[in-house]
């Protein structure tokens, strides 16, 4: 795996922080326009509800995601309406998740979570689920792919 060194500096050039990260998993994307895919949520953490991962919503109050989402976490809501994370997007609670029993977190075998929301979903132009139809099947996975925040 290649990993990727990242520092921050001040204006002087002291370094403040290093830190290294994985090198990230999709490679040669771009950035969707705003709505395109009204399936997706920005999951989010803590008190000051930071993003953390994406989702994807599959209905009124069920939403998919990695198992590594929920793993050792504790996700707080979900938002969606916008791919932008600085919108003031539909907030939405999560009650709870559950990940795959056989969810493995040290090969990612199994990485797949459902996560269950308190209130339902209100669909409209800019927020719907995603369709899950077979002869769909590979471009939902590529579209998914490429519907990052």
């Amino acid at each position: 795996m290649t990993i990727l060194l990242f520092k921050i500096t001040d204006v002087l050039g002291k370094n403040l922080i290093e830190k290294s990260v994985p090198e990230a998993r999709i490679v040669g994307g771009s950035y969707a326009q705003n709505h395109k895919y009204q399936f997706i949520v920005s999951i989010r953490y803590g008190f000051k509800e930071q993003h953390g991962c994406g989702g994807t919503i599959l209905g009124p109050n069920v939403v998919l995601t990695a198992a590594h989402c929920l793993y050792l976490r504790d996700p707080i809501s979900v938002r969606y309406g916008s791919n932008n994370l600085l919108e003031n997007n539909v907030r939405n609670v999560i009650i709870y998740g559950i990940y795959h029993h056989d969810y493995n977190p040290k090969t990612f075998r199994n990485d797949i979570a459902v996560l269950h929301l308190r209130d339902t979903i209100k669909f409209c132009e800019s927020v719907k689920p995603v369709v899950l139809e077979a002869q769909e099947e590979e471009a939902t996975a590529r579209e998914t792919l490429e519907a990052r925040f």
